[in-house]
């Protein structure tokens, strides 16, 4: 009988694993960066402008989107994976489930908007209108 650590794991299950820790991980680093800049700089200073350390702050939503989408192909073909137990699928799917929430609370929030890069010394060189 072979011990379950022998077993290499496969692309799609390294593939899987490592994109459902980068959206966990960007989502927590938005929510807790976000949270932190906020009370550091303080709120009333955000009038005057958005601070380069929020704008960049700003563009982890949008990493974590793109990186949602690759979620959730992986948790379909990985539901088909003969390897991982009903409990690491179910786990994943909770993973999935709760990225894709996460979207449409950014998007009441305006947390998905690029245009407070809109400034001519942007991050990502956005023009001013």
């Amino acid at each position: 009988m072979r011990s379950r650590r022998n077993i290499t794991p496969d692309l799609a299950t390294r593939l899987a694993r490592l994109v459902a820790g980068l959206v966990s991980g960007v989502h927590l680093t938005f929510v807790l960066g976000l949270g932190l800049a906020t009370w550091y700089i303080g709120p009333w200073k955000l009038a005057y402008g958005i601070p380069t350390v929020v704008e960049i702050l700003l563009l982890l939503p949008l990493v974590a989107t793109a990186l949602t989408v690759l979620l959730v192909v992986l948790a379909l073909i990985v539901r088909q994976h003969p390897k991982w137990s009903l409990g690491r699928q179910i786990y994943y799917q909770l993973v999935t489930a709760a990225a894709l929430i996460f979207i449409p609370i950014l998007l009441y929030w305006n947390l998905l908007d690029l245009t407070f890069l809109s400034n001519a010394s942007g991050i990502l060189g956005g023009s001013t209108f």
